[in-house]
């Protein structure tokens, strides 16, 4: 079972979604518009009970993050990269809202510490075979407040994350571990915080993304029950935050500002949730173009009705003669597409008039057409073919010979890869169908009213000059 999120659009939201810009007469835009989401909300989970409790023991709030790279790779080629990326994947959890959740157990956000520190002696371990042997990392801490590389604990709580080195191997069944200690001098006794990461491989054995994954869950951790006595249900060994975010067989993850973060449990919401950025956005353009064009040339002699106005305005006087007039039937296609900022991965899942349609087809949809009998204009609802071709990024719609003026609303639901299955256990096709299940509950909604297919105007010959006759008015249909 693949995790499921409860997701939901305000009436206000979807009511803004719904404003285009006219550019032209043949250009259309929406606005940007924003997900009405700022959290998350998991379905499911795997916290032994109904909420975390507090037990009284310490809590890290607005710690400072000092991650620490283990081992002489770290400074080779390969490890530089690595150490650039999870340098950045950090900094952006926390220039994010990941971690704005925990504010209801009294945490404040972390903070950056600058510079990371690559620590090439002691030697790192090559694996963790059982679980004692994660005592080394808590050792390496010891050692470097020893050596003052960092200050004593109580002065200054900062928020240790060694991060294992290629090569290191772990049979102990953790990708990472937090855990404490303390730095004892004489009879003062200072506890410090430590969470070890376990190096992840490229794919496909593994996938980097995953360090940042493991990090937020530790982290989150840490910051909530860094001792094994604040915030946990049951047992901290399997009851504190980050253990609940779980579906059967899959992580519960995210990506939050570019960083693959970790869901985490929430008493306020009674599930697991990952808070998400407010600024992905995305919008609808086109263009609207003529295929084809028909005219029909008729005349007409101006009703006595249309003199009404002339013993008035004398410019509004019709003489009592022939007037030639040519109506123009378009056929008009129309071709829209999707942009997004932010987004991993956007598919659009398009819709016209509320049916969803992919590939290429054609579609038979109730409108209400304006038609002309004469000069007259009639309007009457009918049933209207049109064809067309949607992708994952564009949508174009045609009819051909309708003759009649209509509007279609085209909609487009924004499904997106921002999801991630942690175990890749989903293939391609099926993670694509749980994202869609995801997202087209309503994460973001983009809904484009575009007036299509105007196939009747009326233009006047030159035996009646319309810029003359209403010189106040613009006329872009007449001559």
């Amino acid at each position: 079972m693949s995790p499921r999120i409860h997701i939901a659009v305000s009436a206000a939201v979807q009511e803004a979604l719904a404003t285009i810009i006219r550019r032209d007469e043949r250009t259309v835009e929406s606005y940007w518009s924003h997900p009405d989401c700022p959290v998350l909300v998991f379905a499911d989970h795997k916290l032994p009970g109904a909420s975390v409790s507090f037990h009284g023991g310490p809590i890290g709030t607005g710690l400072p993050i000092q991650l620490i790279y283990w081992g002489g790779w770290w400074k080779s080629a390969a490890g530089a990269a690595r150490r650039a990326m999870i340098n950045d994947r950090t900094q952006r959890l926390i220039n994010s809202e990941y971690f704005s959740e925990l504010t209801q157990y009294g945490i404040d956000r972390p903070t950056w510490r600058d510079p990371a520190l690559i620590c090439t002696k002691p030697y790192p371990p090559s694996s963790f075979t059982n679980k004692e042997e994660p005592h080394v990392v808590r050792d390496l801490i010891d050692h470097l407040i020893d050596d003052d590389v960092f200050p004593d604990p109580d002065d200054g709580r900062i928020a240790f994350v060694v991060l294992m080195p290629e090569g290191f191997k772990e049979t102990i069944g953790d990708n990472g571990q937090h855990t404490s200690d303390f730095d004892q001098d004489f009879l003062d006794r200072d506890y410090y915080w430590v969470a070890w990461i376990r190096y992840f491989a490229d794919p496909p054995t593994d996938d980097p993304e995953n360090t940042i994954r493991t990090l937020s869950h530790e982290l989150v951790e840490m910051f909530t029950d860094p001792e094994a006595d604040a915030w946990y249900v049951g047992s901290p060994e399997g009851g504190e935050i980050g253990d609940a975010a779980q579906s059967p067989g899959d992580y519960q993850t995210a990506l939050v500002n570019g960083a693959r973060a970790s869901a985490y449990w929430s008493n306020r919401h009674a599930a697991t949730v990952i808070p998400i950025d407010r600024d992905y956005k995305a919008r609808i353009r086109g263009a609207i173009s003529v295929t084809a064009r028909r005219t029909v040339s008729r005349v007409f002699r101006p009703d006595p009705a249309e003199n009404r106005l002339c013993s008035i305005v004398p410019e509004c006087c019709f003489e009592d003669r022939d007037y030639a007039y040519t109506l123009v039937s378009r056929d008009e296609s129309v071709s829209l597409r999707m942009e997004t900022l932010r987004y991993y991965s956007p598919v659009a899942a398009w819709t016209i008039n509320g049916r969803a349609v992919s590939g290429k087809g054609s579609i038979t949809v109730r409108v209400i057409a304006e038609t002309f009998t004469g000069r007259a204009t009639s309007y009457t609802q009918r049933d209207v073919s049109l064809g067309y071709d949607a992708t994952d990024s564009t949508i174009t719609l045609a009819a051909v010979k309708l003759d009649a003026n209509f509007d279609v609303e085209v909609g487009c639901s924004v499904n997106t890869a921002l999801l991630r299955n942690g175990f890749g256990t989903l293939s391609p096709v099926e993670a694509t169908i749980v994202i869609a299940e995801l997202f087209t509950i309503g994460f973001l909604i983009l809904r484009l009213a575009v007036h299509l297919f105007r196939y009747g105007s009326i233009q006047y010959s030159s035996k009646l000059s319309i810029a003359g006759t209403f010189r106040k008015r613009s006329t872009p249909a007449g001559k």
